[in-house]
């Protein structure tokens, strides 16, 4: 599926893999920035064991998997990084990860 909402067409996705039942990471190439970048999304909090969505905050019930994927290709790896640049932590394979989760260990 191609997106007509965002620039997500342009991302290169490098892997991608699930983590648990809620949590995936995406490694990918953009064209607003040079190297690889990484983000861990998670539709569940542990601290206030709640889900949540690009549209909601808190949920009762897990979104629907596949929307809350196309939600983060269109809407978090298919935008520009904009200020998210400035908080880029950098892993031991180079790979410059964003967002509120940590990195995976390895």
């Amino acid at each position: 599926m191609t997106s007509t909402v965002t620039e997500a067409w342009r991302i290169a996705v490098i892997d991608a893999w699930v983590e648990d039942e809620w949590t995936f990471v995406v490694v990918y190439r953009s064209p607003y920035f040079d190297g690889p970048l990484a983000l861990r999304s998670s539709t569940y909090d542990a601290h206030t064991n709640a889900f949540s969505s690009m549209s909601s905050p808190r949920l009762a019930d897990a979104p629907d998997p596949v929307q809350f994927g196309r939600d983060v290709a269109d809407f978090d790896i298919g935008e520009p990084l904009g200020t998210v640049r400035e908080n880029l932590r950098v892993d031991g394979d180079g790979i410059h990860w964003w967002g509120s989760s940590a990195p995976p260990a390895r």
